[in-house]
């Protein structure tokens, strides 16, 4: 066992809709010989580390915006090694609206996200993966390991094996890969999104009364499942024939950042550990 003030620290940066949630409930927790701080912990975390001996700690934070808190931790720990799960441009965007929809957004793709214009909710330079990268290399003393969403859901043994080889670890306990939740479907979530367009149940995003927002939220929470459950039942006639996320919309997203995942990529072949 290494001195417990020099340990190995690894530092899961969990983008949202990357699996982080998975990740973190069934697969770090089970892995053997590194000391895994939970989610409920993270707080602790200093404390943990420097009151503990282990010779290496596994950390996982996950935010749509990780750069504040990665800042903060490479001021403690400037040799932590980061672990990054990325997804590609049109796929991420698109989860991260079928969320959005889900928790009581009421507005088209279009609205959500404009790569024409640079209109919507999201904002274009919010998608560029290879910035995140090069913040990671300013702050921390290694560059980052790169692996890939897609992996994790078509190969998750292999996706586990290339977090052995990155953690040393030799052995885990059994995961279970079965996923717990289904993905709602476009019509689901079609119904959803037109209910949330009611001008009572609507989201109303500018309104700053906290006791409203909270209300608002709790009231959203209560409807959300009743409406999605819904849409199992409504016929498709009722329904707009416009899809829930057009694909022209997609396409123009994944060939707006192709360059962007390409230097992903690129980067994750020269920099990753040989696995």
């Amino acid at each position: 066992m290494e001195n417990k003030k020099n340990p190995e620290i690894f530092f899961h940066a969990g983008l949202e809709r990357t699996g982080t949630t998975f990740l973190q409930r069934a697969v770090f927790p089970k892995l053997k010989n590194i000391h895994y701080i939970p989610k409920n912990q993270y707080d602790k975390k200093d404390k943990i580390i420097s009151n503990t001996s282990y010779s290496k700690y596994l950390l996982s934070h996950e935010s749509k915006v990780i750069q504040e808190e990665l800042k903060k931790f490479a001021a403690k720990y400037p040799h932590a090694k980061i672990i990054l799960v990325f997804r590609r441009h049109d796929k991420w965007i698109a989860s991260h609206y079928k969320r959005q929809i889900k928790n009581g957004y009421a507005k088209s793709f279009k609205e959500f996200i404009d790569i024409d214009d640079n209109t919507g909710l999201w904002k274009k330079e919010e998608l560029y993966f290879l910035p995140k990268i090069k913040f990671i290399e300013n702050c921390f003393k290694r560059p980052p390991i790169i692996l890939f969403h897609d992996e994790l859901k078509s190969s998750p043994e292999d996706f586990v094996r290339k977090i052995l080889e990155i953690t040393g670890v030799e052995d885990h306990e059994p995961i279970p890969f079965k996923a717990k939740h289904t993905s709602y479907t476009d019509k689901e979530l079609k119904v959803r999104r037109r209910i949330n367009q009611i001008p009572l149940l609507k989201t109303i995003e500018v309104n700053k009364h906290k006791k409203f927002r909270t209300a608002k939220k709790l009231y959203n929470k209560t409807i959300r499942y009743p409406t999605l459950h819904l849409g199992r039942v409504i016929p498709e006639s009722f329904l707009s024939a416009e899809p829930l996320i057009p694909k022209e919309e997609l396409e123009k997203i994944r060939e707006f950042y192709e360059k962007d995942w390409e230097n992903i990529k690129a980067y994750a072949r020269k920099n990753n550990p040989v696995t």
